[in-house]
Order: structure tokens, then sequence, then C-alpha cells
């Protein structure tokens, strides 16, 4: 918790008051000698387990770290449970000896020391802004899983809202630390401007990760301000994309970027920005054909200096012959699927691996599945009807 500037002013005149005025002066001036703030970059590097985190909660200023100036971090593990992030358990710091990562100098934040966490491990661990109007971008982190899962999905959220995922793969030789950068794998899209992020185990329920060298940055504020931003199906598969812009500064140019994943994406239009307005502007771009499928937009603003920030991820399906709708897209629990034209006779649902995770049989127009223990993921559903079998993918969050 931050402590706000304390400011004393003095009101007597007589040589006891101002004593007294000295005295106070010298208290205040020796307390917040000892407290430090910092401005961002700054590195989240816990060294200590102080204080004892029995509320489960790690946060800037513990562990040997200092307080950054303007945010509030905090580190916590969670059920698991969509959009919950309720801290459970406890929070605790160990040294190498305990991790055996193959790192000497290794040493980090994990979730435990209780029974539940150190035997069957956690669901999700989680960084985030305490006030998700305070955003900052994520430069690097350190992670080690010592209970040797081969691997965890990062998802980054802004205000609750989708901005991207990345799949981290963990040494399963030496079982070495995994050290990533916005060079070696945060992808600068992905990872800037939000206010948290959620670790998951990939390919499983439960991990054991621990975390520490956590490098945080202002966020980048361009001089556009982006209002909404909207995808509508138009006729022969294509696409009409509107967006509105409440003020603009030395504004540039737009660009479309498209993807067949939440991840990849490569640019498919350009729109010559207004460049400097205090009005509200509309733009609209429209796709291209498009083929029978999912597919995943975003938005690309470019100011005049050649910095960039990207809007949030909107998800198309472009349905086939059967014009099959799922819906919602990002979804959370259930996954709701319409024929129209034709009768569902099987679903299967696969994640990006290509396993099999999810499949139900059924006999109707339209059906639900329900996906809510399934990690968050990109995932692939395969839909059987009396006419074809249809391939989609899908969010979940």
């Amino acid at each position: 918790m931050h402590i706000p500037p304390f400011i004393i002013k003095p009101t007597a005149n007589t040589i006891t008051s101002q004593a007294r005025l000295y005295a106070a002066t010298l208290f205040t001036f020796l307390f917040f000698t000892g407290y430090t703030q910092v401005n961002l970059p700054y590195t989240l590097r816990f060294t200590s387990g102080s204080p004892n985190w029995s509320n489960g909660i790690v946060r800037d200023g513990d562990g040997g770290t200092q307080n950054i100036n303007g945010l509030d971090v905090e580190v916590f593990s969670s059920n698991g449970n969509f959009r919950d992030l309720q801290p459970i358990g406890t929070m605790t710091w160990h040294d190498n000896n305990y991790f055996m990562s193959g790192h000497t100098d290794y040493h980090g934040i994990t979730p435990g020391p209780d029974a539940t966490v150190t035997s069957e491990g956690i669901a999700e661990m989680i960084i985030k802004s305490s006030d998700p109007a305070v955003n900052f971008s994520l430069t690097n982190i350190r992670l080690y899983d010592w209970g040797g899962h081969p691997a965890v999905t990062i998802t980054t959220y802004n205000n609750g809202s989708f901005v991207g995922s990345i799949l981290v793969k963990f040494d399963q030789v030496n079982y070495n630390t995994k050290t990533l950068t916005q060079a070696t794998g945060l992808t600068a899209s992905i990872f800037e401007n939000i206010d948290e992020i959620i670790f998951t185990p990939y390919g499983g329920t439960r991990f054991w990760l621990s975390m520490n060298d956590i490098g945080l940055a202002a966020v980048a504020v361009l001089p556009v301000t982006l209002t909404s931003f909207t995808a509508t199906p138009q006729p022969n598969n294509t696409v009409l994309f509107n967006w509105v812009t409440q003020q603009e500064l030395n504004s540039h140019h737009f660009e479309m970027e498209h993807g067949f994943d939440a991840v990849n994406f490569i640019k498919k239009g350009e729109v010559p920005a207004k460049g400097n307005s205090n009005v509200a502007t509309n733009y609209s771009l429209t796709s291209k054909l498009l083929a029978i499928g999912t597919h995943f937009f975003r938005l690309k603003q470019i100011d005049v200096d050649g910095r960039a920030a990207y809007s949030k991820t909107l998800v198309v399906s472009i349905t086939g012959a059967t014009r099959l709708q799922l819906y919602p897209n990002p979804l959370q629990d259930k996954l709701n699927i319409s024929g129209a034209d034709a009768i569902i006779r099987q679903v299967k649902v696969f994640n990006a691996s290509g396993s099999l995770v999810k499949e139900d049989s059924f006999n109707a127009a339209t059906v639900s599945i329900d996906l809510l223990k399934l990690p968050k993921a990109l995932y692939y559903v395969d839909i059987v009807t009396d006419k074809e079998t249809v391939r989609r993918q899908v969010l979940k969050q």
C-alpha cells in the first residue's frame, strides 16, 4: 500500500510550539527517509519472504523490492474459475535449494506451503494491477515450474477484455529456469498496455509455478483515443469494420491486421488517419473475400513518430453451407451452436496440439456444450451435421 504525502503546516509562534513543530518535522523526515518509491521501468526481484503473505497476495514493496509510484502490483494464485481472480492459499519465497532449478542464482515466489498447493498444485497464477484503470507493460520475467510441468499459457487482459496469449515451453532436460523478454517471446502487442496477466498450465489443470525478476514498464500513451471498434459480417464472406476516434494528435494511419489465431497477425489493409482532431471521427474498412472458418482481427494505430498501439482483438466466424453459428466467441463456459438449416449430430473439441478434450452427441438444430472445466486457450471445434463436417475455432477466456 502506498503512503500518501504528509505535510506539516506550522501555525504556532511560541518557542514551545516551534520546538514541537521541529520534533514532528524531524520525525516525519526520518520516517519517510526509510520509505522509498521508484518509477517505472522497474524490475521486481524478490530476495526474501518478508512479510509473511498469509493472505496470499504479494505486492510491490514486499520481499526486498520497492514500491512503484502510481502502480500497485499484486501477485497471487487462484482456483481457476473463470474471472474469479480470488487469491487462494498463501504465497511464499524459496531459494534454489527448494526449487532445484539448475540455476544456482534462482529464487522466487510461489504458492504454498499449504498442503493443497504442495500436493495438488494450483490452477493459475496472476499478476495484476489493483486498479484496472492503471495499466503497465511487461518487459521481462523469469519462470520455473518445480513440478516439472512441460508448458504454460500466458494470457493478458485489459480491463477484463482479452488481449492475447502465448505458449511457453519449459526445459525438460536440465530443468533450467525460463527467462522471457520482449525480444524472446513477450510479444509487444500482447504484453503492452495491460492490467492483468494470467499463467495457466498447458495441457493440464494444475502446475507448480514460481516467478521472479518481473520487469515492468510504463504504458506508452499514444495521442489517439479509440472509443469503438466493431466487425459486421457482410454478404459474400466479407466483413465491414468500423471504428471511432474521439481525439487524435499527430496520428498518421491505421492498419488492419488479420490472423488465424490470436497470436500471429499480418497486415491486410490500411486507412489514412485524420491526423489532428478533437471531435469524433468515423472510419471503415471492408475485408476481402474470407475463407470459411474463424478469423482474428485487430487494429494498429501508428502516429507520425512511428509509435504504435493496438486495439482489442475481434473474432469473426465465416460459416459454410449449413450457416453454422457459434456463440459467444470468445466464450467463458458454454458454447452454443446453431445449425440453421442442418441437424447437428456430434461436436468434438480439440486443443491446439490436436488432442480431443470434449465430445458430445446431439440430434438438434441448436445445441450447447459445456467447456467450463477447460483451460483458457484456443480450441478447434468439429461439428458433424446431417449435411457436412465443419471445423471452427473458438477462444476460451
